[in-house]
């Protein structure tokens, strides 16, 4: 036999061809359209920057404080702990800093865009 099976790529070949499949149908043929999902879409770029604040936040208060009602959970209440903590600030900053920064960079951009047609005229 020329080729050996190799356990190693297979691990590592097999879950990420599987997710670039589930990647393509859902991005192409399967749209996902339920609410919590695209909301979640729409603050992704607040939970990308916010989740190690949550995180770290957890963390310390974990360690450095004796807040009894925070000690010896399971990892998986630690995990669901911070994604909520997350997804709670990603809704502050989205609603109070990406919104109102999205529509004051839109009034710029329609403002300079009319500036410019003012001097072609």
């Amino acid at each position: 036999m020329l080729v050996r099976p190799n356990e190693a790529l297979f691990r590592t070949f097999v879950p990420c061809a599987a997710g670039v499949a589930m990647f393509v149908s859902f991005a192409t043929y399967m749209k996902l359209r339920a609410r919590a999902l695209v909301w979640l879409g729409t603050v992704s770029y607040s939970l990308y920057l916010f989740h190690p604040v949550a995180q770290y936040s957890l963390s310390w208060l974990v360690q450095a404080t004796d807040i009894a009602v925070l000690k010896g959970w399971s990892t998986g209440s630690y995990m669901l702990a911070t994604a909520s903590l997350t997804i709670g600030i990603s809704a502050l900053t989205y609603r109070y800093v990406e919104v109102p920064f999205q529509a004051l960079g839109g009034r710029i951009a329609k403002n300079v865009v009319e500036a410019e047609n003012r001097q072609l005229a």
